[in-house]
């Protein structure tokens, strides 16, 4: 009998910075329907273990038996900020991802943040996060302005994928704004509410949507 060892790799871990998140206003947040900075709500849903890079994020994954963590950028970020403003803090996450996968290659992967808003540029940052940081693909969060992945403008990040042969994950959004009020501090924290997940968009390989997927990341 040949014994075969598992090798688990995470794929729903998130990470995120402060300072890069500072960066988008309040009225910006609150107007793609995410709670204000301030807010109890702001703070659960950026905790600061999501920004640890270090031996604490390690030991939990010991813990869990993970052997990889595929990195990925959540909610709120540069996917609801228009602009160079946008463009700029995509490529510092993905810089940063980049130096983490560098300093810990056995442990770590990541896949990019775009700056979905401007997709000519989210097409180029694609590209210079598989090409150039190693990334493995990109993760996108819901709509994007209230529009789908489907709709014709985005097709420039699309194409760049399937030319790359990287995968899309196409992760739930905070809020559909079209179907849902703005969140207030009164309401309850619904972090997917009215965001259905997309699927069949771009190149996917990785076919799962749990936290723990056997598939490899190459």
């Amino acid at each position: 009998m040949v014994s075969v060892e598992l090798r688990i790799v995470a794929v729903e871990e998130h990470f995120t910075c402060q300072d890069l998140l500072s960066r988008i206003d309040c009225a910006t947040l609150v107007r793609n329907g995410w709670p204000a900075p301030e807010t109890v709500m702001f703070q659960a849903i950026n905790p600061p273990a999501l920004a640890d890079t270090g031996e604490d994020r390690m030991a939990a994954m010991k813990a869990a038996g993970i052997c990889m963590q595929v990195l990925s950028v959540p909610g709120p970020g540069a996917e609801i900020v228009s602009g160079p403003d946008g463009i700029a803090i995509a490529k510092e996450f993905n810089d940063r991802m980049a130096r983490l996968i560098f300093a810990h290659p056995e442990r770590f992967a990541a896949i990019a943040h775009l700056p979905m808003r401007s997709p000519s540029a989210a097409a180029d940052e694609l590209e210079r996060a598989v090409v150039e940081c190693g990334l493995k693909g990109a993760l996108i969060s819901g709509t994007i302005d209230g529009k789908f992945l489907d709709a014709p403008e985005f097709a420039p990040v699309l194409t760049r994928a399937e030319r790359l042969d990287v995968p899309l994950y196409i992760h739930p959004g905070y809020r559909l704004m079209a179907f849902a009020p703005p969140i207030t501090t009164d309401s309850p924290m619904k972090p997917h509410s009215g965001s259905p997940l997309l699927v069949g968009a771009g190149t996917l390989k990785w076919r799962s949507t749990s936290c723990v997927s056997p598939y490899p990341v190459r």
